[in-house]
């Protein structure tokens, strides 16, 4: 009896120790699979967190290159740009100097990462629907202009006419050089001398369309539509509407 109680206890031991084993293993196992889990969690975590402080960066950009009343509010500091975005946010600081500097910071719970951006922004004169080196004058005329004005000197509106973008005076705008050997090998339109602009040309019945390359003076007249660009040697008259006293 003694010999089969004595191999019961060692049958017991050996059925202990393999327990305990599998159970090391086990819990070895879901350590590693816990720990890889957690691993790659925060690594999707981090790219999203910089994905979302790249896009910080990019809303930034879009606010300094299309929000003149955020650029005058930079006086060094701009207001602040933050969001939420994509089951996150970003959070942009932004000063100026010469240049705009540039801070955004993604979140994703208590996950964060930093990119820093350095700008310069410079105003094209290709940006406005009419950029003039020197100034501007509608005194007396009616219609709407879509888009902004740009004037390095002053800009002269009547009552009558819309402006529906922004309108710059004595603006730091570079008038381009003009390549005008380009436009002439671009052209559509050669008109050698001068052009007026009439409503509903009979010459155009599918209106003014392309590129006009003018060698004289462009009289563009009331109720025109020119879906295009014009190109005068000499100069560009719009009509003055007057008005009955």
């Amino acid at each position: 009896m003694r010999g089969i109680k004595s191999g019961k206890g060692q049958i017991l031991l050996i059925s202990l120790f393999i327990m305990m084993f599998l159970i090391a293993i086990t819990s070895l196992v879901f350590f590693k699979t816990s720990a890889r889990s957690k691993y790659f969690g925060q690594n999707v975590a981090s790219t999203k967190a910089f994905w979302l402080a790249e896009a910080g960066l990019q809303q930034a950009i879009y606010k300094i290159k299309s929000d003149s009343t955020f650029r005058t509010q930079c006086n060094p500091n701009c207001p602040s740009i933050n969001e939420p975005l994509g089951g996150g946010s970003y959070d942009v600081s932004v000063s100026k100097n010469v240049y705009y500097y540039l801070t955004s910071t993604g979140k994703v719970g208590d996950l964060e990462r930093t990119v820093t951006m350095s700008v310069v922004f410079t105003l094209g004169a290709f940006d406005y629907a009419i950029h003039a080196s020197g100034s501007i004058h509608f005194q007396q005329a009616e219609g709407t202009v879509e888009g902004s004005v740009s004037s390095n000197g002053s800009i002269a509106l009547s009552e009558d006419m819309t402006i529906t973008g922004d309108i710059h005076e004595d603006s730091e705008v570079v008038t381009p050089t003009v390549n005008f050997a380009y436009y002439l090998s671009q052209a559509d339109h050669f008109i050698d001398g001068d052009m007026t602009f009439i409503e509903n040309d009979p010459l155009y019945p599918s209106g003014y369309i392309g590129i006009w390359y003018i060698t004289g003076i462009a009289n563009i007249e009331d109720n025109v539509t020119i879906n295009g660009t014009i190109v005068a040697m000499g100069n560009i008259k719009i009509k003055v509407t007057t008005q009955d006293s």
